[in-house]
């Protein structure tokens, strides 16, 4: 994929990534959706996992909630924003509780006394949402920084990034306190960058 070089910032490259998703075909989205929840799939079945932290999508992102069902011996996090402290923070928990729309209207777990939480280090994968992701594996959020704050303790080799091939190995500006993954998976299959 070639680039439009006028591009500097993050920001530029967010109002960017945005835009060429936004402007996929629906059926072609449907369509990549299918064949990227395939390659998590396969992981799934060759790596046995016990604990996963997924996430929920929204119009920017590109759906692998079906798997869930499908999968019922793993434990399934899901990303609430926890708006308690000052600061809010990111919290990974099952959906025991069900549940309900959060703070940007993504649908988040419920939070009570049946709800478990778990700790991203200790979870054997992680799929990763992104608006985009660098050549290097970096990811490019929404600018808030959410996964970047709770994501630092993880083993790379456990986090599988989830991207529109469109928006894959995007030339933005990285910081050494973005996220980067171990693989990316799009419709043109598992990319690695483990090094």
């Amino acid at each position: 994929m070639t680039f439009t070089p006028e591009l500097n910032t993050k920001s530029e490259f967010r109002s960017y990534a945005k835009k060429i998703i936004s402007d996929l075909d629906p059926k072609l989205k449907d369509q990549i959706a299918l064949i990227v929840q395939d390659e998590i799939r396969k992981i799934l079945y060759a790596k046995a996992p016990k604990k996963v932290i997924s996430y929920r999508s929204d119009r920017w992102e590109i759906d692998i909630f079906p798997l869930v069902d499908e999968f019922p011996e793993i434990a399934f996090y899901f990303p609430r924003i926890n708006t308690s402290n000052k600061r809010p923070t990111l919290k990974f928990l099952s959906t025991d509780s069900g549940w309900e729309r959060g703070n940007f209207g993504i649908w988040e777990p419920k939070e009570n006394s049946a709800t478990k939480e778990i700790h991203p280090s200790i979870a054997d994968l992680i799929f990763l949402p992104g608006l985009a992701f660098h050549e290097k594996g970096y990811r490019l959020g929404r600018g808030i920084g959410y996964y970047d704050q709770n994501l630092q303790e993880v083993a790379r080799k456990s986090i599988y990034a989830v991207i529109w091939e469109v928006c894959n190995g995007m030339p933005f500006p990285y910081e050494a306190h973005d996220i980067r993954a171990g693989f990316t998976i799009s419709e043109n299959g598992l990319n690695g960058f483990l090094d």
